[in-house]
């Protein structure tokens, strides 16, 4: 085992120790290469090559996936002679859910776990997207890291993991954790051994769910043969709650959730419930206060007082508005304004709409961020679709996920159902349409690559692709047209030989790289860039915003598209040949 200061493969040095298990020892330890911190993981032999080989195979697979809440995987070295292996990795300064919940002696509120399932559901929802999908198998608090300081989670221990081939029959062995594990994962003689899948993690993490708001673990019921629901173990948790943990943990996987973004839509409404709960609970305080008061004075006053008050809000209401929109205060005051208007009238789209603005003011609209208009939106959904100017309102927000998700590789796909709002009467319908056709491409393509069924899909979306750059032209929207961009070149990058494959012409591919370009070439030009040649002047242009010490985000994604030119064009070249 290594000492404190010393320098492990002449790149990390020993800090301090972090934790210690049979076969490994995990340090904090100094990159003296990139001058940072990370987590060092020393595993040994100790004369069991069966748990050596899997750690190493474990931190493999981390180090394959990139998504925040997964620790990221930085080197991987093995020294045989000696028979160890350091592993060096992000280090996540938090404590595990089940650590905090010993701490504090109790389990944690309904508001707060129903929030950490969204965020935990996101990352399996990641993993399940991958192919072929990542199955985690081991879903608990003690393998979930809460950072306190920026309210990050953060899924670590992938020991149990394995990529779900099309083969896989069964389980080889039980796996995962026994108070957290579905049936279909324990032991032949309990009825498991049949095969862990997506249905198995989204068991999984119902059953944390479960033990995180009850601090207890369910069982099944001798009557029924379900797993207890947390109503029948605590009263004070909301039933909508309690009947979204109760389906991911039903016994049979087919009357489970159909697949973990279901689950985490199930979650999302309940944290919306939690939140409308909690408002109208501290109206009803503030009403009854008020109440007492005003009792004898709208009594008397009759009809007038109604009429009195609903001057009031409406002068109320119209006065937020202002505030959120206004160029003056804060972006938190004017937040708080969208929100309070939203609480007098929740049927009416002006304040959520100036919420979305307040959103994508910086370009850039973050998961938390989604979850907050999400909460707020989705109690009032129903009534809002029936609301004149629904359908300009969800393209707007389709349009802010395109250009300002900050997972942006999951844009399109989030953007779907507010493009499919969009009525065919509006005269944004067909630029909907198409910006949602892309989406469903995203969404299924790998699926269809796996199963072999993709012939027709790369066609389809190309020609989607060039309608929805006709489509942004007419937006006069600069940063939309960067991101279709993006979005063409990536697809050029990652999709030219099904592009050829699906009988897409080189002519067609040439054209539009060469387009991008140009207008690449006129936004340098804009900016007082001259240059003989359009790749120069793209050039010159980059090498100025190096030299800034900060760029808006239309240039970030200026900077992303010119590190796509280089791979596009060549892959064009290589899947069509030289011209």
């Amino acid at each position: 085992m290594a000492n404190i200061g010393d320098i492990i493969e002449g790149r990390f040095q020993i800090i301090e120790e972090i934790n210690r298990g049979g076969m490994s020892v995990v340090y904090l330890a100094m990159d003296l290469t990139l001058k940072s911190t990370w987590a060092l993981k020393e595993v040994t032999r100790a004369g069991n090559e069966s748990k050596y080989r899997k750690a190493l195979q474990e931190a493999q697979l981390m180090s394959e996936l990139k998504f925040y809440g997964i620790p990221i995987i930085v080197d991987i070295r093995e020294d045989k002679e000696r028979g160890v292996a350091y592993i060096a990795m992000q280090y996540i300064p938090g404590k595990s859910l089940q650590d905090i919940m010993l701490e504090q002696k109790a389990p944690f509120s309904e508001a707060f776990v129903t929030e950490t399932g969204v965020r935990i559901a996101e990352i399996i929802e990641y993993l399940h997207q991958q192919t072929p999908p990542v199955i985690h198998r081991d879903i608990k608090p003690a393998n979930v890291i809460y950072v306190e300081n920026d309210k990050s989670l953060w899924l670590l221990d992938f020991g149990e993991a394995k990529r779900l081939t099309k083969n896989a029959l069964r389980d080889e062995t039980p796996s995962g954790t026994q108070e957290f594990m579905p049936p279909e994962q324990r032991s032949e003689s309990r009825g498991g051994r049949q095969i862990s899948n997506e249905a198995s993690d989204i068991f999984a993490l119902g059953s944390t769910l479960f033990y995180m708001v009850t601090g207890q673990f369910s069982t099944r019921s001798p009557n029924t043969d379900e797993y207890y629901s947390i109503s029948d173990i605590d009263g004070h948790v909301s039933k909508m709650f309690s009947d979204v943990i109760a389906k991911a943990m039903a016994v049979s996987p087919e009357k489970r959730y159909a697949s973990v973004t279901e689950f985490r839509n199930a979650l999302m409404r309940c944290t919306a419930d939690v939140i409308e709960r909690s408002r109208s609970a501290k109206l009803k305080i503030r009403r009854f206060s008020a109440g007492l008061i005003a009792a004898a004075v709208c009594t008397l006053a009759g009809i007038g007082c109604l009429v009195v008050n609903r001057y009031k809000n409406n002068q109320d209401y119209d006065g937020l508005i202002r505030i959120a929109r206004s160029s003056d205060g804060t972006q938190e005051e004017k937040l708080s304004a969208a929100m309070q208007a939203i609480s007098i009238k929740p049927a009416t789209l002006d304040a959520y709409d100036a919420l979305r603005e307040l959103q994508d003011s910086d370009y850039e609209f973050t998961v938390e961020e989604e979850k907050q208009f999400f909460g707020v939106i989705a109690p009032h959904k129903g009534e809002l679709e029936l609301q004149p100017g629904y359908s300009e309102f969800a393209y707007n927000i389709g349009l802010m996920y395109l250009m300002s998700y900050s997972h942006s590789s999951e844009s399109y796909i989030k953007a779907i159902d507010w493009f499919s709002a969009v009525s065919p009467d509006s005269e944004r319908y067909k630029a909907a349409s198409v910006y949602r056709e892309i989406g469903e491409y995203d969404k299924n393509i790998e699926k269809k690559v796996d199963a072999g069924t993709e012939s027709g899909a790369f066609m389809e979306e190309w020609n989607n692709l060039q309608s929805a750059m006709q489509e942004a032209q007419t937006e006069n929207n600069e940063l939309l047209q960067l991101r279709l961009f993006q979005k063409v070149l990536s697809a050029i990058t990652d999709y030219c030989y099904y592009l050829r494959k699906d009988g897409v012409e080189r002519a067609s591919v040439t054209e539009t790289y060469d387009s991008i370009c140009e207008q690449m070439g006129q936004i340098a030009e804009l900016n007082g860039i001259e240059a003989r040649t359009t790749m120069k002047a793209i050039e010159l242009y980059v090498k100025s915003l190096d030299e800034k010490p900060s760029v808006t985000k239309r240039d970030q994604v200026f900077l992303d598209i010119y590190h796509l030119l280089s791979p596009a064009r060549e892959e064009i070249q290589k899947r069509y040949g030289k011209e």
